[in-house]
């Protein structure tokens, strides 16, 4: 029989709910609210409507009609379905894997704990690859990548889940994975970034970015680094410096159609299972454990 999956998470206890707790000297939750996601599903399901009506040759109109209904369902007050391009499945999620990544952080066991950002140096793809890719070789490639650096004996735990930003220079998606990582398998990811680094100088990528970047200072306004960490929104972000080269990162803004609504096709064919990599990690009982 097969185990539960990250989709069977059950909610997290109060204390580390992240709609409802956070640990800014301000006070503020910066989780969205329910009110929000609604209003970006209504937003998603009109840009649906739009893209199909000015990209009729572009997209088959029985898929966009499909995932509008879909949409529709959580809008009108029904149970959503269970798609990662429903802003409203994902926030319901997200409340539970927010908070019990929060939950293994406060577990001193876990210590030390950081985030960490991959971004593959074969992950950036034009909208055609993107369309083409899936999503659960790309984690299959990953967890390969791990288990070689030594991710099978190193002690501690890896989640990762899947993320992208379309980009304007290039008019690529570029895919990575935010990750929280725990005690051994930070090295892992640290030997990644050697290998990423090599890789990305055998290419003729013009891309100047560490393939992989490891966050060196303690976590601190919880639960932003958990939330960050599996994110549902795609956005246009980030460009290069025209005179020195370097990789910035702008304002975070709406990718702009029709490469919005192909983020939404692509994503809507995955489970969450699909775009997470969790190691040494399981869900039991609806709860996140680590494998000890």
């Amino acid at each position: 029989m097969a185990r539960p999956g990250i989709s069977k998470l059950g909610l997290p206890p109060k204390k580390y709910r992240p709609d409802r707790r956070a640990t800014r000297k301000d006070g503020l939750i910066k989780f969205e609210t329910e009110e929000a996601s609604y209003t970006e599903d209504e937003f998603r399901i009109g840009q649906l409507r739009r893209v199909a009506r000015l990209y009729p040759s572009l997209f088959k109109k029985n898929y966009i009609r499909q995932l509008r209904r879909r949409l529709r369902k959580g809008v009108e007050g029904h149970r959503p379905d269970r798609t990662p391009a429903s802003s409203i499945y994902m926030r319901n999620w997200r409340v539970r894997v927010v908070g019990w990544l929060w939950q293994l952080y406060a577990d001193p066991r876990s210590a030390p704990v950081t985030t960490a950002h991959i971004l593959p140096t074969k992950w950036i793809l034009t909208p055609d690859e993107l369309m083409r890719v899936s999503s659960k070789k790309l984690m299959k490639r990953l967890r390969s990548d791990l288990n070689r650096l030594g991710a099978k004996k190193a002690d501690g735990f890896f989640f990762a889940f899947l993320h992208g930003e379309y980009n304007l220079d290039d008019g690529c998606f570029h895919l990575h994975v935010h990750c929280l990582v725990s005690k051994g398998m930070i090295a892992v990811v640290k030997r990644l970034k050697t290998v990423e680094r090599a890789r990305l100088r055998k290419t003729t990528n013009s891309v100047k970015r560490s393939p992989v970047l490891i966050r060196k200072k303690p976590l601190k306004n919880l639960p932003g680094p958990f939330s960050y960490c599996c994110q549902s929104y795609w956005p246009r972000k980030g460009y290069h410096d025209g005179v020195t080269g370097d990789w910035k990162r702008g304002k975070k803004h709406r990718i702009p159609e029709p490469y919005h609504t192909m983020f939404l096709l692509w994503i809507d064919q995955w489970k969450l299972e699909d775009l997470a990599l969790m190691m040494k990690l399981s869900v039991r009982a609806g709860k996140m454990k680590v494998c000890r």
